[in-house]
């Protein structure tokens, strides 16, 4: 995932740990979804977000800013892996329920409270100093898929 003067990071996705929350946001990745989505949350020493397509339109100030989606849902998946640093996991409406559908966050340090009520799907396996230096406003450029 490239962030233009931030730099890229990559992510290793476990399809044995969530097979449908990673074919999702694989599909995703490869209609360019999130190319140019602005990452709208940031919470310093918790996660940063994005993946709401609502941000390539509209101000990071409007309040329907972190309620956009691809226009579907998928079920919530039950992940064995743990919210570690720098984990890849769903944003949710509410903790265990069926509203994934794009938005995703990075965990900034381990966060243990969110392990079982949210899908972790993957891990930053490079770029890691890019990740801590995202913020709020920054730009999704471009997103890729690589076979492993």
């Amino acid at each position: 995932m490239n962030f233009g003067t931030r730099g890229e990071i990559v992510m290793s996705l476990d399809t044995s740990a969530a097979p449908n929350t990673v074919a999702n946001f694989v599909d995703l990745v490869n209609q360019q979804f999130y190319n140019g989505i602005i990452l709208h949350r940031y919470e310093v020493g918790f996660v940063i977000q994005g993946g709401d397509p609502l941000t390539k339109t509209l101000p990071l100030t409007d309040p329907r800013i972190g309620t956009g989606g691809p226009g579907y849902t998928i079920p919530f998946e039950a992940s064995p892996l743990r919210h570690n640093q720098y984990a890849v996991a769903m944003a949710l409406n509410s903790v265990r329920s069926d509203t994934a559908g794009s938005q995703f966050y990075i965990t900034l340090e381990p966060e243990p409270g969110l392990d079982d009520d949210y899908c972790v799907f993957g891990n930053v396996t490079s770029g890691q100093a890019v990740v801590d230096a995202l913020r709020r406003g920054d730009t999704i450029v471009s997103a890729v898929t690589e076979a492993p």
